[in-house]
């Protein structure tokens, strides 16, 4: 959860930044942009328990490897196109992302409480919940020295390499889930 959460957090913000400040969309406009990714986590949201029930760990190492690759389509189109071009051509990258959003969070939090012992569920729920703020403030503060590191090469370059940092540590967070317990009784 440390690992995972950094990548929703800071992608909240620097997508807001980049559609806001590089684009000149007012709030409402990069709101519908943020509808793609809710679109994608929609989607894989409601199968997901059931997926877990059938494949535990191998979920969440499923969603690391949809965001990794959500986050380089995304990197690699920004790269391209900076603050030009059509918008919607971050939406296949954006998608991507949603779906392993969707697929992964749901995954991650169900593994870890699925992995406690019955009378420790809502401790291992609380501790979870508490990695889950910490890891969100630490991909805000990381990603976002990484993004106003790179603001002065512009605002497409910063949110670029950015996303390509997150895909690395989608990867990380995938070849981690692939270390925890291949089922679990409680969880498959």
């Amino acid at each position: 959860m440390l690992l995972y959460q950094p990548s929703q957090a800071s992608l909240y913000l620097i997508l807001a930044l980049y559609l806001q400040q590089g684009r000149g969309l007012g709030p409402v406009a990069s709101g519908l942009v943020f509808g793609i990714l809710a679109a994608g986590y929609l989607i894989t949201l409601l199968p997901t328990p059931g997926l877990i029930h059938r494949f535990g760990r191998r979920v969440l190492m499923a969603a690391a490897i949809v965001l990794a690759a959500g986050f380089v389509v995304l990197s690699a189109t920004l790269a391209g196109i900076g603050t030009g071009d059509s918008i919607i051509a971050l939406l296949p990258g954006l998608f991507l992302i949603g779906l392993g959003q969707g697929f992964g969070l749901n995954s991650l939090v169900t593994l870890i409480v699925a992995g406690a012992d019955p009378e420790h569920v809502a401790s291992a729920a609380g501790v979870q919940a508490t990695v889950q703020q910490v890891g969100s403030a630490l991909g805000v503060a990381v990603i976002g020295v990484v993004f106003f590191g790179l603001v002065d090469h512009g605002l497409g370059a910063a949110f670029a390499v950015s996303a390509a940092i997150l895909a690395g540590l989608m990867i990380i967070v995938g070849l981690l889930a692939g270390l925890l317990p291949a089922s679990s009784s409680r969880a498959s």
